[in-house]
């Protein structure tokens, strides 16, 4: 086994978009089988294999995701903690395949466009809206859901991403994000602020 990939992965969200909040007793199943399929499954498959991607020099990637930066509401609250450990999983996990030869990459896409997208972003909506409409402008979050659209990724960008990890031996980049040039700009400019002016701009939308 020369290349592993981690890419299963799930969010709670229901196939009708109904509103699921992150501290609900009644998903309380749900985020931990989140956690379990995204962030332990990574692991488990990563200990499983790595000794085999050790003997070949090769390379892990794991597929976590801009939300493990920015975290979110709803349905993206256990989602985004899930990815948020699969990237600490991956620094430490590199550190010790460097040691040993081989290497481990965590891609972080933006927005993909995915069926697990739309309907995480239905429930989103569904449960910003109703949950915290003094907070939460309906009008606002369509434009800015119909902005996000335009520049969402289709599938094939990720693939191409780990396509060049895999057979590049550079390491100066363990964590790539995903996005076009402009989203990427914005993403790295918000993650950057102090979390206060996180939250102002996050709830406007």
């Amino acid at each position: 086994v020369y290349a592993v990939v981690n890419s299963a992965g799930i969010a709670v969200a229901n196939d009708d978009g109904k509103a699921v909040a992150s501290f609900e007793r009644d998903v309380e199943r749900e985020h931990a089988r989140v956690v379990d399929v995204n962030l332990t499954g990574t692991m488990r498959v990563c200990n499983a294999l790595a000794e085999h991607v050790v003997a070949q020099r090769g390379v892990v990637v794991n597929i976590a995701s801009i939300a493990g930066r920015l975290g979110g509401k709803g349905a993206l609250a256990a989602y985004g903690a899930s990815k948020h450990g699969v990237n600490g999983y991956t620094k430490g996990l590199r550190y010790e395949l460097n040691a040993l030869g081989a290497r481990a990459y965590a891609i972080e896409p933006a927005l993909i466009t995915t069926p697990m997208t739309e309907r995480t972003r239905r429930g989103t909506y569904d449960f910003s809206t109703s949950r915290y409409p003094s907070v939460i402008n309906a009008t606002r979050f369509k434009e800015a859901s119909s902005v996000m659209n335009r520049f969402a990724l289709p599938p094939s960008a990720v693939a191409d991403v780990i396509v060049s990890l895999v057979f590049s031996s550079n390491q100066s980049q363990p964590h790539v994000i995903v996005a076009p040039p402009l989203m990427k700009l914005v993403l790295t400019l918000l993650t950057s602020l102090p979390h206060k002016w996180q939250d102002k701009i996050v709830n406007r939308h």
